[in-house]
């Protein structure tokens, strides 16, 4: 692997609007209404918090989905999807504020994960063994399909961006399910396949093992492709916007696959961004444009870098923020939401 060092070279000075909810953040996502784009922000004691993106995130307000413990959101056009602790979902929709409480109860102790179509017709929640998708166009959320993971719990669930195919991961395999004739099949890889991460394209769908190591099936081609050489668990994975790079996150520096345009196959020596050592490991990122990266760090830091040149600049420095940004929200390409444990904080985009 090639490795940028950027070091603590260049500073932008810029002390962030901050909101505290004095209550552990679990989610930070946006989802397209009617009237435009919502935040929402999930919240430990079953809450959440909502606001335009095109008004003061100060000014929200709170909705209760859950009587405590919410875990996950997943969001599709108008609608939110959420599991907790107590084994229940909800349904939000965000231009009515309407609340549907306890959709689904699990028959384990919680669901595993919960997912929702971009268009938000369609819903798919794994529980243990099983693979559920439902109708959510209606008040009904009638169940559509099932699919049993023969003996193997499902893990990550995630729907393609045009919502004709779910991905689930399992012991083994990812089950990939076409949502127009709920057919199933699986793509078999060994290994404990724990999240799962469609390209923009619908072209590759990659998964997180516990073998600490990436696998991606091409779905035109029928290759598949494995990339390791990671020294811990992989904590965080992202394609861009074009489907030509795939960035993981486990130790200090965010590592960049890209697709090789001869031959469909990704590069053998992949690039790494970030500052090294010096801030602790890499929390989370999140692509803000095609080729540009934000990079959190354990010890609050907070980094803008290029995928292509390894340029960069720093934020945010750890005494800044005092605790390691775990959620990126980025609204157009000028403002970002940052969420550490308990609050959220608003920042300007600076432009290279």
């Amino acid at each position: 692997m090639t490795s940028t060092d950027q070091g603590k070279k260049v500073w932008t000075t810029q002390e962030p609007e901050v909101f505290d909810f004095s209550v552990r953040i679990t989610s930070l996502l946006k989802v397209e209404g009617d009237k435009g784009y919502y935040g929402i922000v999930g919240l430990a004691d079953g809450r959440i918090y909502t606001w335009e993106l095109a008004s003061d995130f100060r000014k929200g307000s709170f909705y209760h989905l859950h009587d405590h413990g919410l875990l996950h959101i997943a969001a599709g056009s108008e609608q939110l999807l959420s599991f907790a602790t107590d084994g229940t979902a909800s349904i939000f929709k965000v231009d009515s504020k309407a609340v549907r409480r306890k959709v689904f109860v699990s028959k384990k102790n919680w669901p595993t994960d919960v997912a929702i179509s971009g268009k938000g017709g369609i819903a798919a929640i794994t529980d243990g063994c099983e693979l559920i998708i439902f109708d959510v166009s209606n008040d009904q959320m009638s169940v559509v399909a099932k699919h049993h993971g023969d003996g193997g719990s499902f893990s990550g669930v995630e729907f393609s961006s045009s919502g004709q195919f779910l991905a689930a991961g399992s012991q083994g395999k990812v089950v990939i399910c076409d949502t127009r004739s709920f057919e199933f099949r699986n793509l078999s890889w060994p290994g404990s396949h724990i999240d799962v991460f469609w390209s923009s394209s619908n072209q590759f769908i990659c998964s997180m093992t516990h073998d600490r190591e990436l696998h991606i099936w091409d779905l035109e081609s029928g290759k598949d492709f494995r990339l390791g050489g990671f020294g811990r668990k992989v904590r965080h994975v992202a394609w861009n916007r074009s489907s030509t790079q795939i960035a993981a996150a486990a130790e200090e520096n965010v590592v960049i696959w890209r697709i090789n345009d001869e031959d469909g196959g990704f590069d053998s020596r992949p690039v790494e961004v970030g500052c090294g050592a010096d801030c602790g490991r890499c929390s989370t990122f999140f692509w803000i444009t095609d080729t540009e990266l934000l990079i959190s760090y354990e010890d609050g830091s907070l980094v803008l870098s290029d995928a292509l040149t390894g340029a960069g600049r720093f934020l945010l420095a750890g005494p800044a923020t005092g605790e390691a940004v775990q959620d990126i929200l980025v609204d157009g390409d000028s403002i970002s939401y940052l969420a550490t444990q308990t609050t959220l904080m608003e920042l300007h985009l600076p432009s290279y």
